[in-house]
């Protein structure tokens, strides 16, 4: 979760960055902020790659120790004479 949390404050830092930076030149407005969070989001695929590789490794690594500690998936319960039923019926024929 640390790295998830490292990533997020590392995209608002290139996002104020460029807010900052599109106001000094082009003014501040709307359509220099939309210009602003249009070049934040390219920087920040192109730099922060490193960052976005160990958050979404943490992530994975905690929905996986989520789900070992949950036990077993609860099975979804089918009401009998229901469409899903009746598909389930045909499939096994």
């Amino acid at each position: 979760m640390r790295d998830y949390l490292m990533y997020l404050l590392a995209r608002l830092a290139v996002l104020m960055g460029t807010i900052v930076v599109v106001w000094w030149i082009a003014g501040p407005g709307l359509i220099s902020t939309i210009a602003a969070i249009i070049i934040s989001a390219l920087i920040s695929y192109l730099t922060l790659r490193p960052l976005r590789d160990s958050a979404t490794g943490s992530l994975i690594a905690w929905q996986e120790r989520r789900r070992a500690r949950s036990g077993k998936v609860k099975a979804r319960t089918v009401k009998k004479g229901s469409d899903e039923d009746l598909e389930d019926r045909e499939l096994d024929r």
